[in-house]
């Protein structure tokens, strides 16, 4: 396959080739070569290993197989890709086919049937009918109402193929929407770009819910990287990475003992690690206890599970408050004040959970309980509600930035309790486009034994409080850009909005005075906007690059390498 470019190589007086020159020059070819089902990343790296020693062996070429800068994930992506609109092509292909036998067959059909008539219509056909003249009136009638019912049967079948015709028809025209669809969506640069084609293509007037759609094998293997994107990063520290991994790898009730025991011979520790004793602590309670196992109401989960498992986590977020049972939503009564009509206006929203902004009221994350023996439907009602309360929220966030394209660097999240399973749902809005999402779902396990559960409990909670502070430093990332732009804007003095004289030496912005700022700017739209996406890119790098250490939640971690941890 590979022979007559291996011989221009040689040709151009080559004297060696790298991997990595080969793979450039012959991507097309290797993206339609068939890799498997499902491969990986390993599959894919020793198939064109071969592939490239086969191609300069008995060439005289110098082969340099390093592959250090081959990014082979990005490959299996791609891979996938082609081969998920390769499959489409076909199954457009088959259809046209269909399409194509079944109109034979019913001209077929038909020119059969006008045969059949005019052998009836015939001189000998004619002439044994006149023989048979003394048949009963009644046996006439007969034979014509049979000779009718022909008729019928001939027209129903020509009504089914032609219906069975439109079917495939109209399948073949959405399979050349969905190819065209897709070669779109391929060309696409940024994730958010992508995000919103997902929303045109398979979303309904403009919204799309992840969190209940379902997609073919196809579509699924060409947007996983989107939907993947869409989720938070589980961010942890390195002392809590250890911990983690510890529980993950736990074997015995023993291990777990000896965890706790060293956790809590430390008198001061970080919040996170606060959090992982008190968890840790109190799922050796539930699990003695035995208690989860019983009909239990929602004041007992939320007293004897939600709250040392999940409240905890965010005790020591000085600048939010946890608001619990009944307490009226900021966002729903925000958006209410932003709508003029009443009719559009939302009904009173009360929620389980909150966890609020101290300083402005501001509800950054809400949730519902719901006990283990709610029904099905009561939980999608309630699934519904925050849907609603996530729209609202993020209707409310738009007013109060300085760009409303911004908007898509802040997705409301809504927590569920159903039992001991919770869900964490976002929404995603770009351009007046909503998509909703699963960022996470975790279950507690009734029994000791299933640890690796646990353990993503702790790590899905601990990734939702870094999601609060981390979305509380990029919206002070805002406004200190806006200050910044300000100051370096025409005819700073003639314009301010903020009389900088009265203050000592700093002043604070709130969300109304930081949008009147930025309305000010002399600047060239373009270039705010772009000021304004490098400081929220480099405050969630900077925040998720200190705190992402999944190598070592690879391997297990000891006792010993917690407490030096620990120690530190």
């Amino acid at each position: 396959m590979f022979k007559n470019y291996i011989q221009e190589r040689v040709n151009a007086g080559a004297n060696s080739l790298s991997l990595t020159r080969f793979m450039k020059d012959n991507q097309d070819n290797l993206l339609a070569t068939d890799f498997g089902r499902d491969p990986s990343a390993d599959d894919v790296k020793r198939s064109i290993l071969a592939y490239f020693t086969n191609a300069v062996n008995d060439s005289g070429l110098k082969a340099n197989k390093n592959d250090h800068d081959v990014d082979w994930q990005a490959w299996v992506t791609a891979i996938k890709e082609e081969t998920t609109i390769r499959n489409v092509e076909h199954a457009r292909a088959s259809l046209h086919l269909r399409l194509h036998e079944n109109e034979n067959t019913r001209i077929s059909h038909r020119f059969e049937q006008h045969s059949k008539r005019k052998s009836l219509a015939s001189p000998s056909s004619l002439a044994k009918r006149h023989k048979r003249s003394n048949i009963a009136q009644d046996s006439s009638s007969s034979s014509m109402q049979h000779h009718g019912n022909d008729r019928q049967i001939v027209s129903s079948s020509t009504s089914i193929a032609q219906q069975s015709n439109e079917s495939l028809g109209t399948r073949v025209s959405s399979q050349t929407l969905l190819l065209e669809w897709m070669r779109k969506y391929k060309t696409l640069s940024s994730e958010n770009e992508k995000i919103e084609s997902l929303v045109d293509h398979f979303g309904d007037d403009g919204v799309l819910d992840l969190t209940c759609q379902k997609f073919s094998s196809w579509n699924k293997t060409l947007i996983q990287t989107s939907i993947r994107s869409l989720k938070f990063p589980y961010a942890l520290t390195t002392p809590e990475s250890y911990i983690i991994s510890y529980i993950y790898h736990c074997q015995d009730l023993r291990e777990l003992y000896d965890l706790r025991e060293l956790l809590f011979s430390f008198h001061e520790l970080p919040d996170g690690l606060e959090y992982l004793r008190t968890a840790v602590h109190h799922m050796l309670l539930l699990w003695k206890s035995r208690k989860m196992e019983r009909v239990n109401q929602e004041g007992w989960w939320r007293q004897f599970v939600y709250t040392p498992l999940f409240d905890h986590a965010f005790l020591q977020m000085q600048e939010f408050d946890i608001k619990r049972s009944e307490c009226g939503s900021t966002s729903v009564k925000a958006f209410n004040t932003l709508i003029s009509s009443d009719i559009a206006k939302l009904p009173i929203h009360r929620t389980d959970f909150a966890i609020r902004k101290t300083e402005t009221g501001d509800d950054v994350v809400a949730g519902e309980d719901k006990p283990s023996h709610t029904s099905s439907s009561d939980v999608k009602v309630t699934r519904s509600k925050n849907k609603k309360l996530r729209e609202s929220s993020s209707v409310v966030t738009k007013t109060q930035l300085p760009h409303p394209s911004l908007n898509s660097y802040f997705d409301p999240l809504t927590t569920m309790w159903h039992g001991r399973t919770l869900v964490i749902e976002g929404t995603k809005e770009i351009n007046g486009k909503y998509i909703h999402y699963p960022a996470a779902e975790c279950t507690i396990s009734l029994f000791p034994g299933t640890y690796p559960q646990f353990s993503k409990l702790l790590k899905t909670v601990l990734a939702l409080k870094r999601w609060v502070e981390r979305t509380d430093k990029m919206h002070g990332a805002l406004v200190q850009t806006t200050l910044r732009l300000f100051i370096e804007s025409d005819d700073v003095g003639a314009r301010s909005p903020v009389e900088i004289g009265l203050k000592e030496d700093s002043f604070e912005l709130d969300d109304e005075g930081m949008v009147e700022m930025a309305s000010l700017l002399s600047q060239p739209e373009d270039e705010v906007l772009h000021e304004y996406k490098e400081a929220l890119n480099s405050c969630m790098e900077e925040d998720l690059k200190s705190a992402a250490n999944s190598d070592i939640l690879k391997t297990k971690a000891t006792l010993q390498q917690i407490a030096a941890c620990l120690d530190t």
